[in-house]
């Protein structure tokens, strides 16, 4: 039998990507090329937007042993998607499920639901190239023709990474970070033409 995603190398289950305004404002770090140091790192999870566990003796690994997939619903102003992701953290996080929701063209929101089997907590990533502004309560990220504020979700702190780019961009990491071996993580951002 044929595995799944056989050959897949990224660990980017239920990772998104978010383009508003003519520009990206969650990425996927791609790829380059393979005699490029950038090339592993960008197959590693901490390069997608994913929820990963922490606190573990060694660094996890995404396992591909199913289909993973999102189902969903939506029209031209609204959409609602489940990514049913439980287990692909082998041993470590046998449920997590993330909910993708625009009810309208300028709100969006990720929703993860999850327990650890090991581990003290999650981060929660989002990867920009886009200007970032902290603030307590809210991220801003700004483009060239919009803005997207995101929420603090309830129960974290904030840390914002900087990471090379093959091509000297600065690709900022921004982490919500949350203790606790189960819970619930809702980032909710707000969409502004400038």
């Amino acid at each position: 039998a044929e595995k799944t995603h056989a050959g897949h190398q990224h660990e980017d289950i239920a990772s998104f990507v978010l383009e508003f305004a003519g520009d990206t404002f969650a990425m996927d770090s791609g790829t380059c090329r393979y005699d490029n140091i950038h090339a592993t790192l960008f197959q590693h999870h901490d390069r997608h937007n994913v929820l990963v566990p922490v606190g573990l003796a060694e660094r996890p690994h995404m396992a591909y042993e199913r289909r993973y997939s999102a189902e969903g619903t939506g029209d031209a102003t609204s959409f609602r998607a489940t990514y049913d992701a439980d287990g692909c953290w082998k041993g470590v996080m046998p449920r997590w499920q993330r909910t993708f929701e625009s009810p309208e063209p300028s709100t969006f929101m990720v929703r993860d639901e999850y327990a650890l089997a090991a581990g003290t907590g999650v981060e929660w990533y989002w990867l920009t190239v886009r200007d970032v502004a902290v603030a307590p309560d809210e991220i801003t990220l700004t483009g060239r023709r919009g803005r997207v504020r995101i929420a603090v979700p309830d129960g974290c702190t904030v840390r914002v990474d900087t990471l090379s780019m093959p091509d000297e961009r600065i690709q900022k990491r921004i982490a919500f970070c949350k203790s606790g071996t189960s819970g619930v993580i809702e980032v909710c951002c707000r969409l502004e033409t400038l």
